[in-house]
């Protein structure tokens, strides 16, 4: 018996030894599957598309786009700092409605020609480095324009800060793009957009507690200080992982996405990927510019008709948007309603005179109160233009938007008192922001990233163009009468509406190359 329960006894130990043997086999195979499930996580393999929308949306995305967005405020704070510098420089230095327009043209000048001139800039040396010279060139001349003694330094000034502004625009809105999902593309292209209009609703507000202690030169200081950060936050942003790959260097685009992905709080497992590595990348792009690579490719995809037709809708829409902006300042300190028949019958309008009145030379303070609230709606109308694009159509959005400044600009045909003029030019600028935003949208979109920044700064410059003759029609159509005024900015948005018409392509949910 004793035998017996000895023989038992050993083997229930050799048993439970045997058990013990299993469980740790087990356990190591469990331990060399997951970790083979790691090794596979790390050497999964997706295209530039698909990292982008694992990496996703968030506060990475936002950050990365926060230099961009403080030179697109640059940008905007220029339309009001001119159209309030312009008349107290008129003043001041006696001059003409052409020298006044001519100065307000002026940074609008010197951003087509470096937008035409500069287009490759972006696509040859990058988005990032383009961005931060740009910036910090904006600052010091900002900074300079407020000290210039006479009329031709300010001109010149103005004219450099303009052509600084036409070499970042572009590239900025590329970059923009470029970290986008497909789903949230549109609103980070209206990120940059609404930072026009915050752009011009604080330099309204900043001018309406520092024009009274500090004149015109404390405006434009203030307004390059206001901004100041765009370069340092461009200096520690990563450059496009679009433009990365394009230009061969897969490793720091890796690098870039991992980065997003983890800043926008994914998982450990969606930052482990390696990217596919796509031939014909273009390592040495050749810089001839506007007249040689852009042109070609443009023929070799066939979208010669949609660039031009993109470009016109540029011209149209910032035309509508520059003749509002600068014409509504008059509208408000000059007279209250453009029904007025005093005001309408030219009396005391007249650009060969260099005798001004005081109620033509000083700003109202009211009335720099009234161009900060409606200044507000601008940014307002962007983003919800960015909200319903994905769910009714670019298209759609941009033609309501249209309706929009048509019916409101004949309503003020019609105006009776100053609380209904405020309204109607509320609405015309709400929807004159949406309009002008279109061009950047739907040229982001609509073309490869090898030739995006040309695209975009080329509709930049004939944007500009169109705010040149917005500019103009500002000053001397007004002049001849206010209520013309009006009918121009109607004419620019039906001409806006047959560009988006003659468009063939909404890329609403597309992915982009």
């Amino acid at each position: 018996s004793s035998g017996i329960n000895a023989e038992y006894g050993e083997c229930r130990a050799m048993s439970s030894e045997s058990e013990k043997s299993d469980e740790r086999e087990l356990l190591s195979n469990d331990f060399i599957r997951k970790s083979s499930t790691c090794e596979d996580a790390e050497k999964r393999t997706v295209t530039i598309n698909e990292a982008i929308e694992t990496a996703g949306f968030g506060c990475g995305t936002l950050f990365f786009c926060l230099g961009p967005f403080l030179l697109f405020c640059f940008d905007g704070a220029e339309i009001v700092v001119l159209s309030i510098v312009g008349l107290s420089v008129k003043c001041e230095w006696n001059l003409t409605s052409f020298w006044v327009a001519t100065l307000q043209e002026s940074v609008l000048f010197g951003m087509m020609i470096s937008s035409l001139v500069t287009n490759f800039a972006g696509d040859r040396w990058g988005r990032k480095s383009v961005g931060i010279v740009g910036g910090v060139g904006l600052i010091a001349s900002g900074v300079a324009s407020g000290f210039s003694a006479v009329y031709w330094q300010l001109l010149v000034l103005r004219v450099l800060l303009g052509t600084l502004v036409g070499l970042v625009v572009g590239p900025c809105t590329a970059i923009t793009a470029e970290f986008a999902t497909r789903r949230t593309r549109s609103f980070l292209v209206s990120y940059v957009a609404l930072a026009w209009g915050v752009g011009v609703s604080l330099t309204s507000l900043l001018a309406f507690f520092i024009m009274e202690p500090f004149g015109w030169r404390g405006l434009l200081i203030g307004a390059a200080l206001l901004f100041s950060p765009a370069p340092l936050f461009l200096a520690v942003s990563p450059e496009s992982p679009r433009f990365d790959a394009k230009m061969g260097k897969w490793e720091a685009a890796e690098r870039t996405l991992k980065k997003l992905a983890k800043l926008n709080c994914k998982s450990s497992e969606k930052c482990n990927f390696t990217l596919q590595r796509e031939e014909g990348e273009i390592k040495e792009p050749d810089n001839q510019g506007l007249f040689h690579r852009a042109p070609s490719i443009l023929k070799q995809i066939g979208k010669v008709k949609e660039f031009l037709t993109i470009l016109a809708l540029g011209f149209s829409s910032l035309f509508v948007y520059y003749t509002l902006a600068y014409s509504m300042p008059r509208f408000l300190n000059e007279g209250f309603c453009s029904a007025d028949d005093a005001f309408l019958s030219n009396t005391n309008h007249t650009s060969s005179s260099t005798e001004q009145t005081v109620d033509d030379c000083e700003f109202q303070k009211s009335v720099l109160f009234d161009l900060g609230v409606i200044s507000l709606f601008e940014p307002l109308g962007v983003l919800m233009a960015a909200i319903f694009v994905d769910i009714v159509g670019r298209k759609r959005v941009f033609f309501s938007s249209i309706v929009g400044i048509m019916l409101s600009q004949t309503a003020l045909y019609f105006c009776v008192n100053r609380n209904y003029t405020m309204i109607f030019f509320i609405l015309a600028k709400f929807f004159a922001a949406q309009l002008a935003w279109s061009t950047f949208l739907l040229g982001a979109e609509g073309f490869p990233t090898e030739i995006r920044s040309f695209v975009l700064a080329v509709s930049v410059g004939t944007q500009r163009l169109g705010g040149i003759f917005g500019i103009a029609c500002s000053q001397f159509v007004f002049d001849l009468n206010p209520r013309f005024v009006l009918l121009s900015i109607q004419v620019g948005a039906l001409m806006s509406g047959g560009c988006l018409f003659a468009l063939k392509y909404d890329a609403t949910g597309r992915q982009i190359d």
